[in-house]
């Protein structure tokens, strides 16, 4: 559906209400406060968007576009009698607020998909025919990535070019190329069995990989980083490049607890996980890895979070993380550029190349050959620049490791039935606080997570709670996840970014959602916070607040879209705004108050796992212990959606220690 150009108009504007054009006293502010929505060209990003959207969800958004322009609808919201386009700017952002705080979930889905465009490419993407934004120079941001690459690793992996074949022989299909297909591949090779790894998403050499936030999040992530629920509730980084999320994730490499290990034994029989031999298989992982502290070195928003946490009594932990020689060049989310990152293209995908593994990118695997019970191939299509062509594997065994979104979408395509499949997504559901100090932060620079605290990851004794860490943060992904209240005070925090610290609170849920399949055969999430998540994320932002007030942060702000604050009368610069609060420990009923509705409480994750998961029993789980499915022979699944329940950590060792688990079982089915 194309908007006419009426609607065209309209959404522009809505845009421009959010970030317009303001006036500036100080000369060298000017360019941060005139720069607006439309200089980006967001409604047109907006458009393109919508046009990739579902029938329902174009007619909704079309609807609210025409409506709005109606003088009744507006009276409504503001008691003027005008069109949305004839009125004010503090009119208009009256509108948009009450969207913000509707009753209604569509029109706080509407809010949320516009505001999150808007303030990501005004603040992320550079001028056209420029490498530079209008409102870095004053935020002190670099934009783009001040490490040169190294190079003599320029070539990530060599690729396997398919020709024009359309039909590839194998004795192993592994689909996905990150931190499970990676390991499988690496064991499968090493025992002499000829595989073929297929990667749905792009090759990036070294100079290409961390260059800038935009181009890292156009590039390296599934649907341009933009990934979300069905009701934009929860935005989800999911990885879609070769190393999956092993590329783009902050190398943060812990275990799982103890408490975590004996439930997957008790309630789901992987003996494995507490009778020492999932332990070997992580010691194997953690060395190839390079895993340690000794690269460790605490940036300012790091050391906030420690200085916070002693000031209280609560303990901190160091974070191991797969580095060696880090470039500390604080664009780790968008790729290494120096090698220093241990991903899984420097690691194990170069030991399955070595032993003649062959890597195709740009091949997507959409359906799984099965005949008389057992794995005979593929279909996929493999894109060649602008165009793609059909393309058929044939195996003895396929390996699923696109992720605990993708794969069960595959599976379900391939026509495969289980009560659990698609079941049971767990998505370490994450908020996040923020708060101003008084001296620079640049949370954007530095080793990205190296310190943790985990005071609080236990909260009903039975190893369920949250983990306080701190996340890298941009001025895209800042500008779409603070609070709106009003486009003066949006552009105020945003021109103190440089001093901005954030904290965010990992739930480990108990409550999962699901991927099933939309109308085109590709996966749809669904997913809400349970009672026990949403008690447990708002007990994490109190404590997450009261640590930074702690550390000597001047200002704090709640993790909600509504703007809820506590600023120090000599330095605050929100007075006035929203909901102020008298005192940080005013916190806690305030939280409460807000509660978690959908599209009201800020969520992100990057962390998905369990919706195939392994079980001793076919009744809990649609995958054996090993990794195999209940009642196909030689089809394997090896990633995050194995896992039996959420891990409570960033899961990359669990994901790979349990593939090198699956791993071995598969070499000795297969060489039986």
């Amino acid at each position: 559906m194309a908007l006419s150009s009426k609607q065209l108009k309209t959404l522009e504007l809505i845009c421009n209400t959010l970030c317009p054009s303001l006036e500036s006293d100080h000369d060298d502010e000017k360019p941060f406060f005139a720069h607006s929505a439309s200089d980006s060209e967001v409604h047109l990003h907006f458009e393109r968007r919508l046009e990739a959207a579902n029938l329902v969800e174009q007619s909704r958004i079309g609807r609210v576009l025409r409506l709005i322009e109606y003088p009744i609808i507006c009276w409504l919201f503001t008691k003027r009698f005008r069109s949305f386009s004839k009125l004010g700017l503090d009119d208009r952002s009256e509108i948009l607020r009450r969207w913000r705080d509707s009753q209604s979930p569509d029109l706080r889905k509407l809010f949320q998909s516009i505001k999150r465009l808007t303030f990501f490419l005004t603040y992320a993407k550079p001028a056209d025919g420029t490498t530079t934004n209008p409102t870095w120079n004053t935020i002190d941001y670099p934009g783009r990535n001040p490490l040169a690459a190294n190079r003599e690793k320029t070539e990530l992996v060599p690729v396997w070019n398919c020709g024009e074949q359309s039909v590839v022989n194998c004795d192993v299909l592994i689909i996905g190329s990150g931190a499970g297909g990676s390991v499988v591949a690496a064991n499968l090779a090493r025992a002499g069995l000829d595989c073929v790894v297929a990667e749905k998403g792009k090759l990036f050499q070294r100079d290409e990989l961390g260059l800038s936030e935009y181009h890292g999040n156009r590039t390296l992530f599934d649907k341009y980083g933009s990934l979300s629920t069905d009701d934009l509730s929860v935005v989800i980084l999911s990885g879609s490049t070769v190393g999956g999320g092993t590329t783009v994730n902050w190398m943060t490499s812990l275990r799982p607890d103890a408490k975590v290990l004996r439930q997957w034994a008790d309630d789901f029989g992987f003996d494995a996980a507490v009778d020492g031999r999932l332990s070997e298989c992580f010691n194997h992982v953690e060395k190839r890895l390079s895993v340690g502290h000794q690269q460790n070195v605490l940036n300012r928003q790091n050391q906030i979070l420690k200085n916070g946490c002693q000031a209280l009594g609560l303990e901190t932990v160091d974070i191991p993380r797969n580095a060696i020689d880090c470039g500390d060049c604080g664009f780790c989310g968008y790729g290494c550029r120096k090698t220093g990152k241990q991903d899984t293209p420097s690691t194990f995908l170069q030991d399955a190349i070595a032993a003649k593994t062959r890597i195709a990118t740009e091949l997507e695997i959409t359906k799984i050959n099965i005949e008389s019970g057992k794995v005979v191939g593929a279909q996929g299509k493999l894109t060649v620049g602008n165009s793609s062509r059909p393309i058929e594997i044939k195996c003895n065994a396929v390996v699923c490791a696109g992720g605990a979104i993708q794969t069960p979408a595959l599976l379900l395509r391939s026509g495969l039935k289980h009560p659990h499949l698609g079941q049971n997504l767990f998505l370490h559901p994450t908020t996040a606080i923020v708060a101003f100090h008084s001296e620079p932060v640049e949370a954007w620079s530095g080793q990205p997570q190296t310190v943790l605290c985990d005071a609080f990851s236990d909260l009903d004794g039975s190893g369920y709670g949250v983990r306080l860490e701190v996340a890298p943060l941009h001025p895209g992904f800042g500008g779409l996840g603070l609070a709106w209240n009003h486009p003066q005070q949006h552009k105020q925090m945003m021109k103190n970014l440089k001093y901005m610290a954030n904290t965010i609170v990992l739930c480990r849920d108990q409550s999962g959602g699901k991927v099933s399949l939309d109308h085109a055969g590709q996966p749809k999430v669904s997913y809400r916070l349970g009672q026990q998540e949403s008690r447990f994320l708002l007990r994490g932002s109190y404590e997450a607040l009261k640590i930074q007030h702690a550390a000597g942060a001047h200002t704090v702000v709640g993790p909600h879209q509504q703007l809820l604050y506590w600023t120090n009368s000599q330095n605050g610069f929100l007075a006035g705004e929203d909901i102020r609060l008298d005192s940080v420990t005013d916190f806690e009923a305030a939280l409460q108050n807000l509660g978690t509705r959908t599209n009201h409480l800020s969520l992100f994750s990057a962390h998905q796992m369990s919706t195939c998961r392994i079980a001793a029993k076919p009744e809990l789980g649609p995958l054996t212990i090993e990794g195999c499915w209940q009642n196909v022979q030689n089809l394997y699944v090896c990633d995050g959606s194995v896992l039996p329940t959420s891990c409570g950590v960033n899961p990359m060792i669990t994901i790979m220690g349990l593939a090198q688990h699956i791993g071995n079982s598969i070499c000795q089915n297969l060489g039986s």
